[in-house]
Parts: structure tokens; C-alpha cells; sequence
């Protein structure tokens, strides 16, 4: 007798663990379906994201040819007693934006949660959405980066380039740097080009847009004079540009890390 209730308490013990593990099973399943939706949507929201670069991207491009033409025509200033002239206040502070809005992208798509909270059972069961997901936005968070690292370093060479400026195109060579970069910082920033030229190219095949992949992502932040539009094209190509400054004068030169 007390083995015919062994047997049976050993049978219900199993169909107990059956159940357990049909349930288990599901529950997995379902955590498999909600990881890829959800992940899908993130892949969908970076390719919001990249073009949001895109979008800076040209923008930074005319804001710097702008710049250049701009100084072309302004008198040079004296080291020991630089003001930021009107005609440029409204670029410089366009400038400043771009970088700063890069800056965020970046933050806030580093902040992202890119992987569900599974349980340690499952972690090393991430489905294909989730990894796409993490590559498309860890080349994102590189290209903004790189974008505001870039917008930097024409911040940084104002003073230099307000000292210069007044000469006029004729008198300086097509291989010579813009006038906000000198030939260091001209290389970091080509460098930085081609960061952010390759970084946009990942993200594109991460989010699986094969037509943004088949064309090459020109990122064409001006680095050489060769490399600047005509002044009269059209550089943003289509992009907002800087608001006009005029009626307050000119305005104090800060350094960029001072603003």
C-alpha cells in the first residue's frame, strides 16, 4: 500500500514538473517574441537617428563654408584685442548648437537600454533584433560623437581664423586648411570624417537600409580651402542656416570650452 502511494505522489511529481517546464517553455517563447518587437522598434527609431545625423551633418558642412567666405572679406584683428564680429555671431552661435545637439544625441542614445532584462538562464540567447539593435546604436553614439568632437575643433580656431581673416581667397593655395582649423587639428578633424563616415555605414546595415548602404556616406566637413563650396551654391543643401545678427554689434570672444 505505502508503494502504490510512493508510485502515485512520484507520478504527480512529474506531471507537476512537465507543466513546470511547458510553462517555462512558453514563458521563454514569450520573452523571445516581446525582445525581438521591441527591438525592432529601436532598429526603426536609429534610422530616425541616422538621418537626424545626416541632417547635422550638412548643416555643420554650411555653417564652416559660410564661415570661410565670411572671413574672406573681414578685416584681420589684432591678437591682444579680438571681438566676434556681427556678421559672424549668428554662425558661431549655429556652431555651438550643432555641437551641442550632437552632444545630446549621443547621451541620450548611450543612456538607451539596448538589451531586455532576461534571466540569467536566457542572456546568452539574444535574438538577431537585439544585436542589430546594439550595433546600430553603438555606431550612432560614434558618429555624434564624432560630429561634435569635429564641431569643436572649429570652435576652438575662431581666434586663430579672426586673425587671418581679410585676405581673400586669391591669396591662399587650395591645399591650405580652412581658417578655423591650422594643419593639427585640420587632421584631426579629416580623421574624425572618416570616423563618422564609417560609423553611419554600420548603423545603415544594422537597421537593414540596403538603399543607404548602396550610396556612400560623403561626410564633407570642409578641412582643405579646395574643399569649400562657391559662395554663391548652395552648402546646407536644403538645411536651416544661421540667423542674421544685426543691430547688437559685435560680441565678446569666449573660447569654446568657456560657453
Amino acid at each position: 500500500m505505502a508503494a502504490e502511494t510512493m508510485r502515485s505522489l512520484l507520478e504527480e511529481v512529474k506531471v507537476v514538473g512537465e507543466i513546470i517546464a511547458i510553462a517555462g517553455a512558453v514563458a521563454a517563447g514569450i520573452m523571445w517574441a516581446l525582445s525581438s518587437v521591441r527591438h525592432r522598434r529601436h532598429i526603426a527609431q536609429c534610422g530616425q537617428d541616422l538621418r537626424r545625423q545626416q541632417r547635422l551633418d550638412r548643416r555643420l558642412c554650411g555653417c564652416i563654408a559660410d564661415i570661410e567666405h565670411i572671413l574672406d572679406r573681414l578685416p584681420a584683428q589684432t591678437p591682444d584685442d579680438l571681438v566676434l564680429p556681427e556678421d559672424l555671431v549668428g554662425h558661431v552661435r549655429f556652431l555651438h548648437s550643432l555641437r551641442q545637439e550632437a552632444q545630446d544625441n549621443a547621451f541620450d542614445l548611450a543612456r538607451h537600454a539596448v538589451r531586455l532584462q532576461w534571466p540569467d538562464a536566457y542572456i546568452s540567447k539574444s535574438t538577431t533584433a537585439a544585436r542589430r539593435c546594439e550595433v546600430a546604436h553603438g555606431a550612432l553614439i560614434t558618429a555624434f560623437r564624432a560630429l561634435a568632437d569635429a564641431a569643436r575643433e572649429y570652435e576652438r580656431g575662431l581666434p586663430m581664423a579672426l586673425v587671418k581673416s581679410g585676405d581673400g581667397p586669391e591669396s591662399r593655395t587650395l591645399s591650405a586648411p580652412v581658417r578655423l582649423l591650422n594643419e593639427e587639428s585640420a587632421t584631426e578633424v579629416a580623421d574624425l570624417r572618416d570616423v563618422s563616415r564609417g560609423a553611419l555605414t554600420t548603423a545603415a546595415e544594422a537597421c537593414g537600409l540596403q538603399f543607404e548602404t548602396s550610396a556612400r556616406f560623403e561626410t564633407k566637413w570642409p578641412v582643405r580651402r579646395s574643399e569649400v563650396p562657391a559662395e554663391h551654391a548652395d552648402p546646407f543643401r536644403g538645411e536651416i542656416r544661421p540667423m542674421s545678427w544685426n543691430g547688437f554689434g559685435p560680441q565678446p570672444l569666449l573660447h569654446a570650452d568657456a560657453r
